[in-house]
C-alpha cells in the first residue's frame, strides 16, 4: 500500500509543479502589485500625517482655528440672540424700541403670538405682532435695520393702516430663532 505507482508519482509531481506555477503567477501578476500599491497608499499616509502634525502645531494654525470658532460663536450667537438674554420679550422690545427711535417711529403696541404650525406642530420661532406709528419712508428705513441688524430678525407679514396727522399705522409680524433642544 505505501508504494505508489510510477505513474501516480509521475502525477503528483506534474500536480506540484503545476501548483507552483499557478501560485507563482498568482503571486506576480495580482498579490505583489496590490502590496506595492498598498505600501504606496502607507507612505502617502504616513507623509500627510507628517505635514498635518507639523501644520498642527504651528501658532498660525492655531490662530486661524480659534479665529473660526470665535466667528462660529459669533453667528450662533447672532441667531440665538432672543434665548440667551433670558426674556426674549424685552430683549425685543429694547432692541426694536432702540431701532425706532432712531428712525422717528413709535412703537405702539407689541404682542407675542403663538408659535405652532397649522398642522398643531411648534415652530423653532418666536412671532410678534408689532404696530408702529410714522412716515412711510422712516418704517421702510426701520424694516431694512431689522431684516440687515447683526440680530437675526425676520419680517414676515405687514400690514399698512392710515393713521392721525398724516403719519400711518404699520403692523408688522417679526420672527425669530427659538433654541432648539
Amino acid at each position: 500500500m505505501g508504494i505508489l505507482p510510477a505513474r501516480h508519482k509521475l502525477f503528483i509531481g506534474i500536480l506540484a509543479v503545476s501548483y507552483a506555477l499557478v501560485w507563482m503567477i498568482f503571486n506576480i501578476l495580482l498579490v505583489n502589485p496590490q502590496r506595492r500599491t498598498l505600501a504606496g497608499f502607507r507612505q502617502k499616509k504616513a507623509r500627510i500625517e507628517y505635514d498635518f502634525l507639523k501644520i498642527k502645531n504651528t501658532p498660525q494654525f492655531i490662530a486661524e482655528v480659534a479665529g473660526m470658532v470665535q466667528a462660529a460663536e459669533a453667528k450662533r450667537a447672532s441667531f440665538l440672540w432672543l434665548t440667551e438674554t433670558g426674556d426674549p420679550n424685552l430683549a425685543l422690545f429694547d432692541h426694536l424700541s432702540r431701532l425706532a427711535e432712531q428712525r422717528h417711529l413709535v412703537l405702539a403696541q407689541m404682542q407675542r403670538k403663538e408659535s405652532v404650525n397649522p398642522g398643531g406642530k411648534k415652530t423653532p420661532y418666536f412671532f410678534w405682532q408689532v404696530r408702529f406709528e410714522g412716515t412711510v419712508l422712516n418704517m421702510m428705513l426701520l424694516m431694512d435695520d431689522i431684516e440687515n441688524s447683526p440680530h437675526y430678525l425676520k419680517i414676515t407679514e405687514l400690514d399698512l393702516a392710515p393713521g392721525e396727522d398724516g403719519k400711518a399705522l404699520f403692523t408688522i409680524i417679526i420672527a425669530g430663532l427659538k433654541k432648539q433642544g
